[in-house]
């Protein structure tokens, strides 16, 4: 199973800022955590294969000879789960990938980078250094929490608070009750 991610790496163009290590440990990561488990995927193919295989031997007619008509549909039918389980694979992998860069989290070590600075579009992980590209281009920026997450402190008491999307909405301070709204760069500015 290594072999073919490693290749299928190459056909998310959401992975095309990041190296060829790089892309494979989000990609290996992201099967992982938002995928179905490998047994469940086999189980419901072994039973499609049967049922599939069960109708088109029915349907075929008793003029084969008796091994060809009972080999001839399982066999068929299981090159049309298996080719459905590839297209299926692939569409969730890209789904898979999607929402392991939205989720805001080091590639690497899977630290929390929600709320931390840009510098050249890139985040800087505080556990364990890696520059993780959370700002690719075929990402819009509503959909990369990172870049509207941020942390600020109330002006008047400090308390901090966050994260939130800065300047949607006023941001009430639990402890004194002052209403702010937070600018881009983090700073609550009373409102």
């Amino acid at each position: 199973m290594k072999l073919p991610l490693l290749i299928l790496h190459r056909a998310f163009s959401a992975l095309d800022p990041y190296t060829e290590a790089e892309r494979a440990q989000i990609l290996g990561r992201a099967a992982s955590r938002h995928g179905p488990p490998v047994w469940l995927a086999v189980l419901v193919g072994l039973a499609l294969t049967v049922v599939c295989g069960h109708f088109a031997g029915s349907m075929m007619g008793l003029e084969r000879p008796e091994a060809l008509r009972e080999l001839a549909p399982y066999t068929a039918s299981a090159g049309v789960v298996l080719l459905l389980g590839l297209v299926f694979r692939d569409i969730w992998l890209a789904i898979a990938v999607r929402k392991e860069l939205r989720d805001a989290h080091c590639h690497r070590c899977g630290e929390n980078l929600i709320g931390l600075p840009f510098v050249a579009g890139r985040v800087g992980c505080p556990r364990c250094g890696a520059r993780s590209h959370l700002l690719s281009p075929p990402l819009p920026d509503g959909n990369v929490l990172a870049r509207r997450m941020v942390h600020a402190a109330c002006p008047n008491c400090h308390q901090p608070f966050g994260p939130f999307h800065p300047g949607r909405h006023p941001v009430k301070c639990a402890r004194c009750g002052a209403v702010c709204e937070v600018s881009e760069l983090g700073e609550a500015v009373p409102s």
